[in-house]
């Protein structure tokens, strides 16, 4: 099968959990990469989307939130009148076509800042592979590493929306998880970098071996000719005895 038919949860699942199918994401084309990245933001702003639109409904229909959502928005120097204006708007619409919309919108923004971000994300990640690349003397196209850090993003945008989902609806949070998730990152370009450089040993190895084989058979068919050409030599000499010169009588 060609790479580029490979299913989108298969391929997921192969950028999480194996590192020698980065040697195959090396090779393809790059917008096969940024497909398979859009789809995955997509799912990502869906669920954030969701999280975020469920939180701020829990919000609209508690009184106590709504108060501390209204004091914060005034902090901030929003107008009393415009925040009155927008919770009034929002409790007339308080039906499931609002939050459908909501959710829409929010998905869509969603989508448009953490694509943007990600891609940003694999261009860093990606000058920290093309070094790495170049210090284990890999000579790999820039175009194959960058293609390489955007499934180097897969684990870290998953784990990074299970924690705003967690933080949204719970308050959750962890200290530095910006940093671990660019660590994770460079772990899997890294590592996938190294996987190829002990593929191409490998590969170097069996060529090696391949060879010295190939000179042992043909050593060992020159040793079995020699003899056969000598005996080849004594046959044709009995079969062609070298002619005698007649003997010259003396005159009588």
């Amino acid at each position: 099968m060609e790479n580029t038919k490979i299913p989108f949860f298969k391929r997921l699942k192969r950028a999480i959990l194996n590192f020698e199918s980065y040697s195959d994401f090396a090779i393809e084309k790059m917008s096969v990469a940024i497909k398979y990245f859009a789809k995955l933001m997509i799912i990502f702003s869906i669920i954030i989307s969701i999280a975020y639109t469920y939180k701020f409904s829990n919000v609209v229909n508690d009184e106590e939130q709504l108060q501390i959502m209204q004091n914060q928005l005034l902090e901030n120097g929003v107008d009393l009148s415009a925040i009155n204006d927008s919770m009034n708007y929002i409790k007339t619409n308080n039906n499931i076509q609002f939050y459908s919309t909501l959710a829409l919108s929010i998905a869509i923004y969603c989508f448009g800042i953490f694509f943007i971000l990600g891609l940003i994300d694999a261009l860093m990640i990606s000058i920290i592979g093309f070094i790495a690349s170049r210090i284990t003397k890999i000579l790999l196209k820039y175009k194959s590493i960058f293609t390489m850090s955007i499934y180097a993003l897969t684990l870290p945008i998953i784990l990074n929306c299970i924690y705003i989902v967690a933080n949204t609806l719970t308050g959750f949070t962890i200290d530095y998880f910006s940093i671990v998730y660019n660590v994770i990152a460079y772990i899997y370009i890294i590592t996938a970098i190294l996987m190829i450089k002990t593929d191409f040993i490998e590969q170097q190895r069996e060529l090696v071996k391949i060879i010295h084989e190939q000179q042992k058979i043909e050593k060992e068919q020159e040793n079995e000719k020699e003899p056969e050409e000598k005996q080849d030599e004594e046959d044709k000499d009995k079969e062609n005895p070298p002619e005698q010169e007649p003997n010259s009588e003396p005159g009588t």
